[in-house]
């Protein structure tokens, strides 16, 4: 069977380059024209401005051949490219690009997705360049980038795009920054930001790090750190509010991989306790909050986290109360109606169910044995109508269940429910 091609028409003029292939065409405005791309769906569809996302040039600023590039502009063509389609394709986007003057293509290119918005903000303010540039020299790119991301800057209009390169340039640092992301900033946030590294980072990156600044005490850490990387600012955010302590945010700054690690392990994988006992924080009473924190602050590197969320978790699970189940023994099915109980049965039966103890102490959801031919955990929720229902089972290692298995571990609980026994109520 021979491959399906598709129809290819690439056109290369002083005002436009225009890339048809199939039914979509992408029309490009030249650098001494009307700079920009549009986007045409269908041949009877009104082009569209468009901020393109994928990667037309490497970092020395020269068209980047790439067939991930490619597809990433026509998603619905699944057809094979000839040799000569190719050939086109590189000789219009060479010659589009050599008309962007080389000094722009190689200041914006480093910055891949964002390259192409930033060739739009200098062509419509041409000084913006040079503001950029200095940016670069200084080691504040972070700042235009942050302002990007919190704006959503591929999201806006022409003419709010031009306004936003001006506010850039002359706003207030810290003032656009707090108008922007709806949260009061400092002199400390431009600080802290240009500490993130050379390369664009996530909207999600800049607005936690504003948060953790402005919402815990420990972040007074940060101010004292060489660098700090989006995957660390993601740890620190995600963790329960009032956990941290500072010698914990030196941990993570420190080795934010290791730490990314130790708070993903599953139950039956060494350092597991310390996810058990940040997912039951939460729910515990301030006192038992107050003495974790205190002895979380004596922990004196990074490499004894495991051990303590080891002996804290064993301690929690043997002290804490937990919710009576929804329904008692009945028929094969045991309630785990402790957080002993509930790690057991996650070691034994090789699942991450210890991970939702917190979950379970809010009332939300109850954890089963299923004792049956086919050994499974079983999982039930409160539904938005304060009544329990069947949610899920699984077997050893996660593995699905027969489907008759199901329906009868289903059905079970159906009628424990119906009963309303006592420890229901």
């Amino acid at each position: 069977k021979r491959p399906k091609r598709v129809f290819w028409h690439y056109d290369f003029s002083k005002k436009t380059m225009v890339e048809q292939i199939g039914e979509c065409t992408y029309i490009y405005g030249s650098w001494d024209f009307l700079f920009g791309c549009w986007v045409k769906p269908h041949k009877n569809a009104r082009p569209k401005e468009i901020i393109p996302n994928w990667g037309l040039m490497n970092e020395n600023g020269s068209w980047n051949e790439s067939d991930l590039a490619f597809r990433k502009r026509h998603r619905k063509v699944d057809a094979k490219r000839s040799i000569k389609c190719r050939r086109h394709e590189r000789a219009a986007y060479i010659a589009y690009l050599s008309t962007i003057p080389r000094p722009i293509r190689t200041l914006v290119s480093p910055f891949e997705s964002y390259a192409w918005l930033l060739l739009d903000m200098i062509w419509q303010v041409p000084e913006f360049a040079y503001f950029l540039d200095e940016e670069i020299f200084n080691g504040s790119q972070q700042y235009v980038f942050a302002c990007l991301a919190l704006s959503k800057a591929e999201t806006l209009s022409r003419t709010a795009r031009r306004d936003l390169t001006q506010c850039i340039m002359t706003s207030k640092r810290a003032v656009l920054l707090s108008r922007l992301a709806a949260i009061s900033n400092s002199k400390k946030t431009l600080r802290l930001i240009n500490k993130l590294g050379d390369r664009p980072c996530r909207h999600g990156t800049y607005l936690g790090l504003m948060n953790f600044l402005n919402e815990d005490p420990s972040s007074k850490e940060l101010l004292h750190a060489g660098t700090i990387s989006p995957s660390a600012v993601a740890l620190l955010n995600g963790f329960p509010s009032g956990f941290v302590t500072p010698n914990l945010v030196r941990f993570v700054l420190e080795d934010p991989d290791d730490c990314e690690i130790l708070c993903r392990y599953d139950e039956y994988e060494a350092g597991s306790g310390f996810r058990t006992v940040i997912n039951i924080f939460p729910e515990l009473s301030p006192d038992w909050q107050n003495r974790i924190r205190s002895s979380l602050r004596s922990v004196q590197s990074g490499d004894m986290l495991p051990d303590w969320g080891e002996r804290w978790a064993q301690r929690l699970t043997e002290a804490i109360r937990f919710p009576p189940p929804p329904f008692t023994a009945t028929s094969h099915l045991i309630p785990l109606a402790t957080a002993k109980a509930v790690r057991q049965e996650s070691q034994a039966m090789q699942n991450c169910v210890s991970r939702m103890i917190g979950r379970v102490m809010a009332g939300e959801i109850y954890f089963y044995n299923w004792d049956g031919p086919e050994p499974a955990t079983v999982m039930i929720e409160k539904s938005p109508g304060s009544s329990w229902r069947f949610e899920e089972a699984h077997g050893f290692d996660n593995q699905p269940l027969q489907s008759q298995t199901i329906d009868y571990i289903e059905n079970v609980i159906e009628s424990a429910l119906d009963r309303k026994s006592p420890a229901s109520s």
